[in-house]
């Protein structure tokens, strides 16, 4: 997938969860956003070059690894805030850092790359990862829940 539709599901997704376990709206669009963004950039780090083609990597791309990535991105940025701006969102950060990570998973696991089950890949789809249609339609569902959250 386009990392622009990881980036808006995976901010759709976290606003709504936070949001549904009670941190406000605005805090949970924001924490949200930060970690979607973030998240999915560190993930995507871990691409390799192969035959001259990026490729993932087991160590980014794995449903062990990229959850743990998510979590201490969403822990580092949390006790930034606690550290600097005196609010305590470790909780919902590390929730909302795992689940960006899955959600990267997930998408990924549409496209003919799929992801890592240890070091085998497994697909849940095999669609091209430029695929208007899937692009769009995660785009789609991370608009309808950033609206259902408000």
């Amino acid at each position: 997938m386009r990392l622009i539709a990881h980036d808006i599901f995976a901010f759709g997704l976290g606003t709504y969860v936070l949001a549904q376990l009670g941190a406000g709206i605005a805090s949970s669009a924001a924490l949200a956003f930060l970690l979607s963004v973030a998240v999915n950039r560190i993930i995507d780090a871990g691409h390799y070059q192969k035959k001259g083609r990026p490729a993932r990597s087991h160590l980014t791309h794995s449903v062990f690894t990229a959850p743990i990535w998510g979590l201490l991105v969403g822990l580092a940025i949390s006790s930034i805030a606690l550290f600097v701006l005196h609010v305590d969102l470790l909780l919902p950060g590390a929730i909302a850092g795992t689940l960006a990570a899955f959600a990267h998973l997930f998408l990924d696991s549409l496209t003919e790359g799929g992801v890592f089950l240890w070091k085998k890949r497994m697909a849940l789809a095999h669609f091209k990862y430029n695929n208007g249609l899937a692009n769009g339609l995660a785009i789609m569902a991370g608009v309808l829940m950033l609206v259902a959250a408000v």
